[in-house]
């Protein structure tokens, strides 16, 4: 697989599970707002809030990967030209 591809993939993962769970506790949180709801939407809100913030983090941490990896490839590996000390 290319190195790109699995950079995207991530990133982009964590991305799509972060719009899903926002998605759910937002739709869980109209319905506790309206009184529609029982209490296991409590449980349903704080499960999915929990879950975005570490979805968003795992997105980031994959970026800075990501980021770091492409740096890595793109400079060539340094070489040491200083003079060399005798023992």
């Amino acid at each position: 697989m290319d190195p790109r591809v699995r950079r995207a993939a991530r990133v982009a993962v964590p991305l799509l599970v972060w719009v899903a769970l926002v998605a759910v506790a937002v739709l869980r949180g109209r319905e506790l707002r309206d009184g529609s709801a029982g209490t296991g939407s409590w449980v349903v809100l704080v499960a999915c809030s929990v879950g975005a913030v570490a979805a968003l983090y795992v997105a980031l941490v994959g970026l800075l990967r990501g980021r770091l990896e492409a740096d890595r490839e793109a400079s060539p590996p340094r070489r040491h030209t200083g003079p060399r000390h005798r023992a």
